[in-house]
């Protein structure tokens, strides 16, 4: 016998069984809530008031689920209201000029915010080769900064001779001796490469180290001629720096070029093997020559520049500073370049002394200063 209704969205739906309306229960088209109709009555009611309608679990999880809602009504209604506490431009956007003032004057901000987003910035350049080029002054302005603040430390700021050290040997100075360099004799300009441990060392030490330790001093010499006695010790000290942090940092395009080439050869050799390994290779170059070989090139200048610089404080003769810094740093060049070509480990071991050697020159600079 047919006697129930009940209300859908559309309206009026009817009359069903009551077998009809427990199927309907099952397929969820009647709720608990549904309102429903029996015939004869004239009120409705929900249809969770009709006895044996809806099993109990059913009816709990509908509770639970109408409870659920609630809760999240409330917490939202909360939230928002704490939102409504904040004060936006004060908490959220503190941008007034104190905040401004403080936050661009700031050199750590500065520093961390352009490690950060400049490397950004130069993936956007569209040729790899330019990539390649706004990366190299990249490194060498990030040791710059290490270099400034955190080793040496100076009480007076020379950016501009700093920086016109670190492009002009970077360019001009880099250029120059790749020239002068294929004047060499052969057998000269062979022996850093030579299958022969000693004569690879002599070479590594008298050819490379020693050309490019003078190629990196240049603008020392320029900036001592020019102020003679004025010449500023820590100045002079950190023109070595800059210098070598731009020759290192330039000549890193170079070896990337010919990074890529042994890629290309590893694969004529091994097909897609052997251009994986070609390209982890190129990458962990890339890296390493980016990052600590920066570094070694500004450490070895700068071992000249402290011999020159406190020549120049203690009244020695220049020159014969200018020789001994020269024969240390290419010693350490040269030893560093050979121990890599037998075994990286020791390599790295005379990166660290080297950098023990010079930041105890530099600690050493600063007590004759002080005492001076």
């Amino acid at each position: 016998m047919k006697k129930w209704f009940y209300k859908t969205d559309a309206g009026k739906v009817g009359p069903v069984s009551s077998g009809e309306l427990k199927q309907l229960v099952a397929n969820g088209e009647v709720q608990p809530e549904t309102p429903v109709l029996k015939d004869g009555l004239d009120q409705w009611m929900p249809a969770k008031r009709i006895k044996g309608l809806f099993a109990s679990s059913q009816l709990s999880k509908a509770k639970m689920a109408e409870e659920m809602v609630h809760n999240a009504k409330t917490q939202a209604n909360k939230i928002y209201d704490g939102i409504r506490e904040w004060d936006i431009k004060d908490e959220v956007l503190p941008f007034d000029e104190e905040n401004r003032t403080r936050v661009f004057a700031d050199p750590v901000f500065w520093c961390v915010a352009l490690l950060g987003t400049t490397p950004l910035l130069i993936g956007t350049l569209q040729s790899n080769q330019h990539q390649l080029l706004a990366f190299a002054p990249f490194y060498a302005a990030l040791w710059a900064v290490v270099f400034r603040y955190f080793v040496v430390r100076p009480t007076i700021d020379r950016w501009g001779l700093w920086i016109g050290s670190l492009f002009f040997t970077g360019t001009v100075g880099i250029f120059a001796y790749s020239i002068l360099y294929d004047f060499l004799p052969g057998f000269i300009g062979s022996a850093p490469g030579s299958g022969n441990a000693i004569i690879r060392l002599v070479g590594a030490i008298f050819v490379t180290g020693l050309s490019e330790e003078v190629c990196k001093s240049v603008p020392l010499l320029a900036y001592l001629f020019w102020k003679r006695s004025e010449a500023e010790p820590t100045t002079a000290l950190l023109i070595g720096v800059f210098s070598g942090l731009g020759f290192a940092a330039f000549e890193n395009v170079t070896f990337g070029d010919r990074a890529v080439v042994r890629s290309l050869a590893y694969t004529l050799d091994g097909g897609l093997g052997g251009l994986a390994i070609g390209v982890r290779s190129a990458m962990v170059n890339a890296m390493l020559r980016s990052i600590s070989l920066v570094f070694c090139h500004g450490i070895w200048a700068g071992i000249v520049g402290h011999f020159v610089s406190s020549a120049v404080v203690l009244k020695r003769h220049v020159i014969a500073s200018y020789l001994v810094g020269i024969v240390i740093a290419a010693t350490l060049h040269g030893t560093y370049n050979w121990l890599m070509s037998i075994q990286a480990t020791f390599g790295s071991l005379i990166a660290a002394l080297s950098f023990m050697l010079f930041y105890t020159y530099v600690l050493r600079s600063n007590s004759i200063k002080q005492d001076s």
